[in-house]
């Protein structure tokens, strides 16, 4: 079961925001309720849910949150149209990681590798690949302890990790949904 939370564009507009989750009854929400607020949205991601997101900024600001919950050896499995948002997601995680490094597709490398504060971010893209991830050689970093293993377009299952999948997909122009699974171990 999902649930679904549209992000406010701007502190401007919580007060609508407060409507939605309140029934309709305006709760008037000081900066600390606000941040608690966000901090049981935050709790929620290892629950599964979808967010809607309204611009590339609260993209990125929606996976440096889910971030947060990943730990070592971690593997988030991104899946989407073209131009979904997947490297856009990754560079919200990056972020959250402490990684310096500018986050770009990794469609013609196959892996890059970047080093955050205390993990290391293994970005992949198999769209281009066809086979397993050990046929590929790449078995190497999928649940390796010091990183968090990102795979865009991954069409295997063979892991021994605790695995998350991302959905992204279009809602309009500029608005995604964003749907995080459960995590599982495969």
């Amino acid at each position: 079961m999902y649930s679904t939370i549209t992000l406010p564009p701007s502190l401007s507009e919580v007060k609508g925001f407060q409507r939605k989750l309140f029934d309709e009854r305006y709760i008037p929400l000081a900066d600390l309720a606000i941040k608690t607020l966000a901090k049981v949205c935050k709790n929620r991601y290892n629950q599964g849910m979808e967010i809607i997101t309204e611009s590339r900024e609260e993209t990125i600001s929606v996976a440096r949150d889910f971030a947060s919950k990943l730990r070592s050896g971690d593997v988030v499995l991104l899946s989407g149209e073209l131009g979904a948002g997947k490297t856009t997601f990754t560079k919200g995680i990056a972020l959250a990681l402490g990684v310096k490094d500018a986050v770009t597709s990794p469609t013609f490398t196959i892996v890059k590798e970047y080093r955050g504060e205390s993990l290391w971010l293994y970005h992949m893209d198999m769209y281009r690949l066809s086979g397993d991830i050990a046929e590929l050689g790449l078995d190497e970093y999928v649940g390796r302890e010091g990183g968090i293993c990102v795979i865009e377009w991954c069409k295997t299952e063979d892991f021994h990790a605790r695995v998350f999948d991302v959905t992204l997909s279009y809602e309009g122009e500029d608005c995604r949904k964003i749907t995080i699974g459960d995590p599982r171990k495969v």
